[in-house]
């Protein structure tokens, strides 16, 4: 994910979703392209000085639990078996940590996920942090079956802490190797 587009392998741009409690947890919007019909959460491109487009995400006053999915293969999934011993990467600048009291992330697989796994590294200083989250933490658990991946990324506020949360994300991606 760059320059507010998803990649080809993942689906395009159609892929993009959020999840929202306040719609039962049904994907509420249509792609990147499409509506943008969530109670809790809206997305918009944005320009940024340094980066060029980038995805901003805000949350309502009275959000529920709802969070972006970068990704959703239908049919087929994704070989990342060549990351296992990478990381999950992203950029993300916090514009208003409102009420959210941390992070989480989770991948999909066929048979399996990651789990809701916290990222402690994200300060939100209002600045472009670089998060380097390590691929061995998603296939701890839970089935998680790397050779067969099919959401690459959903990333979320802990549950229903992110009311009046803004932030941008920017170059998701995983990376090989240890460095």
């Amino acid at each position: 994910f760059d320059n507010v587009s998803i990649d080809s392998a993942w689906g395009g741009d159609e892929t993009f979703e959020l999840f929202d409690s306040k719609a039962g947890y049904q994907l509420c919007n249509e792609g990147l392209s499409g509506t943008n019909d969530c109670e809790s959460a809206a997305w918009a491109p944005v320009a940024d000085a340094e980066r060029g487009n980038v995805l901003q995400v805000t949350y309502a006053a009275d959000a529920g639990h709802a969070g972006i999915v970068l990704g959703k293969l239908l049919v087929g999934s994704v070989d990342l078996s060549a990351y296992a011993s990478g990381t999950l990467s992203f950029d993300i600048k916090v514009l208003a940590m409102g009420g959210t009291t941390g992070f989480k992330l989770k991948t999909e697989s066929v048979g399996g996920n990651s789990g809701e796994l916290p990222v402690s590294d994200i300060t939100g200083s209002g600045e472009w942090e670089s998060i380097d989250f390590p691929v061995a933490n998603l296939t701890a658990d839970n089935g998680f079956n790397m050779s067969a991946v099919t959401v690459p990324m959903v990333f979320f506020p802990d549950n229903s802490t992110g009311t009046s949360l803004v932030y941008q994300i920017d170059n998701v991606r995983f990376v090989a190797g240890e460095s």
